[in-house]
């Protein structure tokens, strides 16, 4: 090994030896060195060509102890290449408070640093991630790369506004002195978190590893989620069979289902991915989900001919007219929204509950649960408008004869696609 390839080492420290970025490092066959930060001693360093600090591994940002940060800020003065993520103290620069970015997209806003297919003004979407606010005196504002906004644009903003250009959303930038590179958010696990859109991101961090390794990067890393394509060369039946198969057994493996449906099905996932690349789940029971699966598995079954799917329909079924229908007076044939949301009725969701049953009826003959879909077009119908439309919701509580002849016997007003198409 010559002097030259033995200086372009990186070292990397964090909490945690298993990364998105790190893959990265060892599908390169960059040679790094990973730390601990209560590995680091005086001179440990020294060797190395530049440092990479991964403080997103962690949920909390790092923050070195007094022994370990003069290390590191010995290295940043003598002008070795840092890069610094998700880190509450570094340089001059450190954490005022940390936020969510859920309703926050990053937008790239340098002119001066060109990295591949990647213009000013395009956005990234970083899920529901974590990130530093620094404190606003402190920071450089000359090398910002990415930037949080807040804009209502599809993929590309074109200018950023005044509440967007403070300080207190930089994302990546280059801090004073410039060896210094710091990255406020979570990025370490960005194929996990399912950072979008993919192909730019993984050219940001070409730039930060190519920055750090004076290496040519390549991004072959096994992505979290793909979509496989049509093979030609084989059955397009058999190709859609696995697809269902696949789609269907994932109910059971996301354990979705609750006792085959016999204690209904939970919602699932929600829209949160955080920076680990773990997924919020909604544990609530709903009577549009479990209608759409119970017709899903019902669907399965006239497929393959097997009960067992067809147990799971009946299952699912049941729950909604034996326990998410209201049997109670006025309120009769009421589709209850949720296990919570008990006196609740939106429309757009019962509907979503009895059209599978009405389309299975009409087609097969099957009508155990024709008439609990009639109790709850006649509840539909009783506190629907004059207009045709309904209130965006209605509430038990809130109802009586009284309240439900007005509602029937004027406009609802209320033209919205999602409540009333």
């Amino acid at each position: 090994m010559t002097e030259k390839e033995f200086k372009k080492e990186v070292a990397i420290i964090a909490e945690e030896d298993k990364c998105d970025i790190i893959e990265i490092f060892k599908k390169n066959k960059i040679r790094y060195h990973f730390f601990n930060p209560g590995e680091l001693v005086p001179g440990c360093l020294n060797r190395y060509y530049s440092i990479a600090i991964l403080g997103g591994i962690s949920d909390e940002p790092l923050i070195f102890n007094p022994k370990q940060r003069v290390i590191i800020e010995e290295e940043i003065r003598n002008g070795k290449k840092v890069f610094a993520e998700f880190c509450g103290s570094i340089g001059n620069v450190y954490k005022d408070s940390i936020r969510l970015t859920k309703f926050e997209r990053l937008a790239y806003v340098s002119r001066k640093i060109d990295i591949n297919s990647i213009e000013f003004g395009d956005i990234f979407d970083d899920q529901c991630n974590t990130r530093i606010i620094p404190v606003n005196h402190l920071t450089n504002k000359e090398s910002v790369i990415l930037k949080y906004v807040t804009a209502h644009v599809h993929d590309k903003l074109a200018i950023i506004s005044k509440e967007d250009d403070k300080i207190e959303n930089q994302a990546l930038w280059f801090e004073n002195p410039d060896n210094l590179l710091i990255a406020s958010f979570r990025l370490c696990n960005f194929i996990k978190a399912r950072f979008s859109p993919k192909d730019k991101f993984k050219n940001i961090i070409k730039f930060i590893i190519s920055w750090l390794s004076e290496q040519e990067v390549n991004i072959d890393i096994e992505e979290e989620y793909y979509v496989k394509n049509y093979i030609e060369h084989e059955s397009l039946l058999s190709q859609i069979e696995i697809c269902i198969k696949n789609a269907i057994n994932w109910f059971n493996n996301a354990d979705i289902l609750l006792s085959e449906g016999k204690n209904g099905a939970i919602e699932g996932l929600s829209s949160e991915v955080y920076p680990d690349g773990k997924q919020k789940i909604n544990n609530t029971i709903r009577t549009d989900c479990l209608g759409e699966i119970a017709f899903a598995f019902y669907l399965y079954y006239l497929m393959n001919g097997n009960t067992k799917y067809l147990k799971i329909y009946k299952n699912l079924s049941d729950y909604i007219f034996e326990y998410m229908q209201s049997k109670e007076d006025i309120y009769y044939g009421m589709i209850r929204w949720t296990w919570e949301a008990w006196g609740t009725c939106y429309q757009d969701d019962t509907s979503r509950a009895i059209i599978p049953q009405l389309l299975i009826s009409f087609y097969t003959g099957e009508n155990k649960y024709l008439n609990n879909c009639i109790d709850a077009l006649d509840f539909l119908i009783n506190t629907t408008g004059t207009d045709g439309l309904r209130v965006f919701r209605t509430d038990n509580v809130n109802l009586d004869n009284e309240k439900i002849q007005a509602l029937r016997n004027n406009p609802g007003e209320f033209p919205s696609v999602h409540y009333n198409a």
